[in-house]
């Protein structure tokens, strides 16, 4: 055995020698024969039927041939609760409670790869726990507007930390065993029309501000998946971009994975189907049967949906399915995450100059807690972004616990009444985006 062990690494290193270092992506290749032989044995419409949603948070495989289904988990700061298969609608589990991670401005905050590492790998493996193949994050682009729907959720305002930290995410999620889809590509940076808003900048601001964190964790950190953004960039929208999926992000980076649009982000067969789309979330109105109809007139050829299938198994062989009857079987929030969450929140905390009164002294005699977000919970986050906690504990409710400890021997209440304006920054956006 050992002698055959050798002989094996000899030839790796042969191999490595002639070819040059194998790439993240293109380890994503590895199955190519394999996978041919699959295609040829699978029908068109076997085949197409993996172009698009087959229930809320998965899309197809083919049973017969043993291709496991694709299940998706949002999102990019915990995996979140399980769903109705057609609806957003809470399924009503009691093991489906995960570990609320800060969000990534806070993991921005703390200016640390290694903390990114390891929020990846506490992600990576809770969505193990729950049977998820793909994590829905992270959520990468640049925090342009504050009052974005989902600036909470991206990682900074500057592209060099927000591609440090992707990279690092990206790591630490596939070294458990699941993909990522890194998201919103691109340029998904403002609330006002985010479905349809048509950004414009030239290339070199696109390359240098907006592309830099995919561009890392898909050519370094090998990022199996990629989620175009609702919004057009420069003319067409980001799902059917062939600058961005054909040219930048397949014919540059050397992308050997699969594109899943963001969900009803899809617009057209013909533009999702060459210009570089393989996944509509939801439904099949596009790459469903018009698809098999454009075969049939000869607008499309079986050739580019077999590309498509293609590039989708490469990740399903990457990723080992996990069986029915072992997930879902333990909470999915477990201790270890747990700590790293607290790890990151700790180190999140920025603190500009302390001249001796924080901690609180004894001699303070009143607190005063002013405004909403010292009450309200933030778990359920934005559509798309929530996360059914096992626990959250309010600023106010920290310091009430002190309340009878020296350091903090009396809290005075002052809290502004909430009113019906209770909905988080997130869930302003729309109630389609993943």
């Amino acid at each position: 055995m050992k002698k055959v062990f050798l002989f094996i690494a000899s030839a790796v290193l042969v191999a490595s020698a002639c070819n040059g270092p194998v790439s993240p992506q293109d380890r994503l290749t590895a199955n190519d024969q394999k996978i041919n032989e699959l295609i040829a044995q699978m029908t068109l419409e076997e085949k197409v039927n993996m172009l698009h949603s087959k229930t809320n948070m998965s899309s197809a495989g083919v049973e017969r041939l043993g291709i496991a289904d694709m299940n998706y988990a949002d999102g990019p700061f915990g995996i979140r609760e399980e769903g109705q298969p057609h609806s957003f609608q809470s399924a009503g589990w009691t093991l489906d409670s995960a570990t609320y991670f800060p969000t990534g401005s806070a993991l921005a905050a703390t200016w640390s790869e290694e903390l990114a590492y390891k929020y990846g790998t506490g992600m990576g493996k809770e969505a193990r726990l729950r049977g998820k193949d793909v994590i829905l994050g992270p959520a990468v682009n640049i925090q342009r507007l504050p009052v974005g729907g989902r600036t909470y959720e991206y990682l900074s305002e500057d592209p060099i930390l927000s591609a440090a930290l992707a990279l690092e995410y990206t790591k630490g999620v596939q070294d458990q065993g699941t993909a990522v889809c890194i998201k919103h590509f691109a340029v998904n940076n403002q609330e006002t029309n985010r479905g349809s808003v048509d950004a414009q900048l030239d290339e070199r601001t696109l390359r240098e501000i907006y592309l830099k964190p995919f561009e890392r964790a898909v050519i370094e950190g090998g990022a199996m998946s990629v989620m175009p953004a609702y919004n057009k960039v420069n003319g067409d929208y980001c799902s059917e971009n062939e600058h961005l999926l054909n040219e930048i992000l397949r014919g540059e980076w050397g992308f050997k994975g699969f594109t899943v649009s963001d969900w009803g982000g899809t617009h057209s067969t013909m533009g999702a189907m060459l210009h570089g789309l393989n996944v509509q979330m939801t439904g099949d109105n596009y790459l469903g049967q018009p698809v098999i109809d454009s075969i049939a007139t000869g607008a499309l050829t079986e050739d580019l949906v077999d590309e498509k299938v293609r590039q989708i198994l490469r990740v399903r062989m990457a990723i080992e399915a996990v069986p029915a009857d072992v997930a879902n079987t333990v909470q999915t929030s477990q201790p270890e995450s747990q700590k790293i969450a607290r790890e990151v929140a700790e180190k999140s905390i920025v603190l500009l100059k302390n001249e001796g009164i924080l901690p609180i002294k004894s001699g303070v005699k009143k607190i005063a807690v002013i405004g909403q977000n010292a009450v309200l919970k933030t778990q359920s986050g934005g559509m798309g972004a929530g996360v059914k906690a096992l626990y959250e504990v309010t600023p106010l409710q920290a310091r009430r616990r002190r309340r009878g400890s020296k350091l903090c021997p009396r809290v005075q209440d002052h809290r502004v009444p909430l009113g019906t304006g209770t909905r988080s920054a997130g869930s302003a956006g729309s109630p389609f985006q993943r």
